[in-house]
């Protein structure tokens, strides 16, 4: 009886050590198909992109090819072929110069991959072949177009080793040696030694084009984590097991008796410990859950994810945490109430809770966002599902208020381990994604990279500095001049602000203006702006520009502050400013957030004697609404309007409906990046008013418009600045 227990045991332990394996060799490959896919269906959307845009300038091309780059390191290049298949531009070019002007059609493997490509109109691969800069790498390409349309192609060069080599998580190096073949060729092995055959798991994938072979067989740490004492310990105990079982029997009977004696005394202690626990437990409760919506909280979810996390380790499996915030909630909150927002968390939490399995922790991290903690998924795909679960359960409405709401959700997502080893790393990681997918236009997901972490350190880095930066005297405004288009007479000019940063050099406004928003840094920085504005005005009096009108941006984060117009007075008193030189140009969030507030802050802007307009009209959430209900002065037309009014011809009927709309309503209109004499033209004839742009002036510094100003004469009108 003793030797087939035994027998049974070492049977079932090597069993599950193989099953074990298998599902690694399974999850592994599929978990590098999927991030292999991914970085394929970054390329098929640039190439889309290209094609939308009808072309790029190589300036844009390289922009788009380092973003690209930056969010996906593993690519050794991104090339453009054009339709004679030669490469005309790489990003980027250290290390790749070899490549440049090479014509890939003499490379049979290349050839083929192309001319399938092009025929199929759809991405294609080449096997692994010897790259043109050097080394062993397989390289996909995306069409542009097809048929007469034909651009050439977005592609994209592995090299094979770096490939598969990131996508192994250390935790897999620790454990594993792993072989990737080719059909019969040997083309990546995270290990030179020999390792025996006896234990080893393999599986077949075909991403793209590709025949790969992957082969995991385990160190001897991994086998010894599986081998189980056991069945040594069965052999041993049943020899012994006769002579114990006697005095075993005595010793219950005896231990018996004694419980019995016990039970009487135990029962009140049992009683009074049993309401404590209760006690306890409630306060417990209260510590560790949600009061809106009775689930996890942050902290709990954060506890649990900790245990989750070693669990994985011990069991070498994979788990998910996602991040679900709601699109757009802070306009339900503006719109409808505190009172709707909270309804809505409420009914999404009762769909969530009946969507998800019970092995899916979930977990309210406060406001609009969501946590959720899936343990051993069975593949990549499962995660996706659940995403796709959870987006779905969206589409049907929600009643707030007795009002029907449609609303999306964004979803950020990290995996263990290659997402982070630790419930801090799993959780920023996949905020950092879900930023990713806000960004990407939401209603989506977005799984963590390695490139999005060094990003969100830049942007760390980026915050820490513009906190800086007023302190440091860094902080500069430029003024871009507006003129009458009849007369091309200078009749005021936009204040922008500029930061140089002498480590760095000038940082892009498009960089640290969203940031700041974010952050909510841009109320210091807005303030800051008014006030050199005024300081500048009161510099400028009794000159050329004593009278210049000045406009400023106004945010609806600035409008927030209950201050705003209080600070805003006291520095026009500070410098003996009148409130007629100053114009505050109006974002589209002014006019969809806290409406009642911003109105009322609005309203007393205008008493005070300052000028409102609209900027970037035309674009956004852009509503005849606003001018219904906000006292605006003025429309400010977007610069993607007037770029291309030359050869746009729905550009044109926009621009001459809403300048024929704005005069209706006794509004004046400012067009935006005005560059060519014939758009100058075409707007004057259409009765714009002003207009500003590089075909009259860059932004300047103060002494360089001060010198543009005196060098004008009465009647001279202003031309090329």
């Amino acid at each position: 009886m003793t030797l087939s227990l035994w027998s049974r045991i070492d049977i079932e332990t090597s069993e599950r050590r193989q099953h074990a394996l298998d599902y690694q060799a399974e999850f592994l490959s599929k978990r590098i198909t999927r991030q292999f896919l991914e970085q394929v269906r970054a390329l098929e959307r640039l190439a889309a992109y290209w094609d939308n845009n009808d072309g790029f300038s190589k300036e844009t091309w390289r922009k788009n090819a380092e973003a690209l780059h930056k969010d996906f390191p593993n690519f050794k290049a991104i090339e453009w072929t054009d339709k004679n298949y030669v490469i005309q531009w790489i990003e980027p070019m250290a290390g790749n110069e070899q490549a440049l002007g090479f014509n890939v059609a003499f490379n049979e493997s290349r050839r083929r991959a192309l001319e399938a490509a092009r025929a199929q109109g759809d991405i294609n691969a080449t096997p692994v072949i010897t790259l043109q800069q050097g080394g062993q790498g397989v390289v996909v390409y995306a069409p542009i177009s097809k048929g007469e349309d034909f651009q050439g192609f977005i592609v994209g060069v592995f090299l094979v080793e770096q490939l598969l080599g990131s996508l192994i998580s250390p935790q897999e190096e620790d454990h594993f040696h792993i072989r990737v073949y080719e059909e019969d060729k040997l083309i990546f092995s995270n290990s030179s030694a020999d390792v025996s055959p006896d234990t080893s798991a393999a599986a077949d994938w075909k991403p793209l084009q590709f025949s790969w072979r992957l082969s995991v067989q385990p160190k001897s740490d991994w086998l010894h984590n599986y081998s189980s004492p056991l069945p040594a310990f069965v052999m041993s105990a049943g020899t012994v097991s006769s002579a114990l079982l006697a005095w075993v029997c005595y010793l219950a009977m005896s231990l018996g008796r004694q419980r019995r004696s016990l039970l009487s005394a135990n029962e009140s202690l049992q009683s009074e410990i049993a309401n404590r626990q209760e006690v306890e437990q409630t306060l417990s409760h209260v510590i560790t859950h949600d009061a809106l919506t009775g689930l996890p909280n942050r902290s709990f979810f954060q506890e649990d994810l900790a245990q989750a996390i070693l669990r994985a380790q011990r069991a070498n499996r994979y788990l998910a945490v996602m991040l679900v915030d709601l699109d757009q909630f802070k306009k339900i909150n503006d719109t409808l109430t505190h009172s709707a927002g909270d309804q809505l968390v409420v009914a999404l939490t009762k769909r969530f809770n009946t969507l998800l399995e019970s092995e899916i922790s979930i977990a309210r991290a406060g406001g609009d966002e969501f946590m959720i903690l899936l343990e051993n998924p069975e593949s990549v795909d499962e995660v996706i599902a659940i995403a796709n679960r959870i987006m779905a359960c969206m589409k049907q409405p929600f009643t707030l208020n007795d009002e029907e709401v449609f609303i999306t959700c964004s979803i950020g997502i990290a995996v263990y381990p290659e997402g982070g080893v630790s419930a801090e790393d799993l959780i920023r990681n996949a905020d950092a994604a879900l930023y990713r997918a806000k960004a990407a236009g939401r209603n989506g997901y977005h799984f963590y990279t390695t490139g999005m972490h060094a990003e969100a350190l830049k942007r760390l880095e980026l915050d820490r500095w513009l906190r800086e930066a007023i302190e440091r005297n860094e902080l500069s405004l430029a003024f871009q001049p507006k003129v009458n288009l009849k007369t091309r007479e200078y009749t005021g000019a936009e204040a922008l602000l500029r930061w140089y940063r002498p480590e760095q050099g000038f940082i892009s406004p498009a960089e640290f203006i969203p940031l700041a928003e974010e952050t909510g840094l841009i109320k210091e920085l807005g303030m800051w702006v008014v006030r050199r504005a005024c300081q500048q005005l009161s510099e400028w009096r009794g000159t050329p520009l004593g009278n210049i009108r000045l406009a400023i941006n106004l945010s609806a984060i600035q409008l927030e502050d209950k201050e705003l117009v209080h600070k805003i007075d006291d520095l026009l008193r500070e410098f003996d400013v009148p409130p007629r030189q100053l114009e505050f140009e109006l974002t589209e969030e002014v006019f969809i957030q806290n409406i009642e507030s911003n109105m009322a802050h609005l309203n007393e802007l205008i008493k005070m004697g300052f000028r409102l307009s609209i900027d970037d009209f035309g674009v956004g959430y852009s509503s005849l609404a606003y001018l219904k209900h906000f006292p605006i002065s003025c429309i400010k037309i977007d610069r993607s309007f007037v770029s291309q009014l030359e050869t746009n011809a729905d550009d044109r009927v926009i621009i001459n409906a809403v300048i024929a709309m704005a005069h209706n309503l006794n509004l004046s209109v400012v067009a935006e990046g005005v560059e060519t004499e014939a758009q100058a033209t075409y707007l004057q004839k259409q009765g714009c008013d002003e207009a500003q742009g590089y075909l009259f002036a860059k932004p300047l510094p103060p002494d360089q418009l001060y010198k543009l100003a005196t060098s004008l004469r009465n009647g001279t009108s202003l031309q090329q600045g």
